[in-house]
Parts: structure tokens; sequence; C-alpha cells
């Protein structure tokens, strides 16, 4: 399966309310978004592209590794991540 974080965008900094998205080559079953291998709660959601809006208020400003993991229905688990900058 391959996996693809669409929102936030590379290398753009990211703001209060940032939407999550991703893509994948095929059915997913689940995600899991974590910022800095915390879990972002709001935002697990099954059987969808956008997953959430995240409250980056919640974290101090500067760089984090913002990282999905999606279970395909087939039940391969795949992970990437992704250096995010937020500035709140």
């Amino acid at each position: 399966m391959v996996l693809t974080i669409t929102c936030p965008h590379e290398g753009v900094p990211v703001h209060p309310a940032q939407p999550l998205a991703y893509t994948a080559s095929e059915a997913i079953e689940s995600t899991q978004w974590a910022v800095d291998g915390s879990p972002i709660e709001s935002a697990w959601k099954n059987r969808t592209v956008i997953d959430a809006l995240w409250d980056t208020t919640q974290i101090p400003n500067g760089v984090h590794t913002l990282s999905l993991v999606a279970t395909a229905v087939s039940g391969e688990r795949v992970s990437v991540e992704m250096v995010v900058t937020v500035a709140n």
C-alpha cells in the first residue's frame, strides 16, 4: 500500500485548525495521526480521507514530526511521517 500525507503541505507552516488529509492506494479501515509520537486523539477516524482539524495550539511553536499510521481493509499497516513547523 502507498500512503501519502497530502495536507499539511511540506514546507508550509501549520496554524490552528489545521486540516489533516492523506491519500492511499487501497481502501482504509482506520487511521491514527500523531505529533512527536503522541496521538492526536481528535484525529482518529475510520474510512475517511480528511481525518480531522488538528488544534495546533496544544503544542509549542517550532519544528515537530507529524505521523500517520493507516490500516488497510486488507489488514496491511503502513506509516508515514513528515516534519512540520507549527506557527500559532
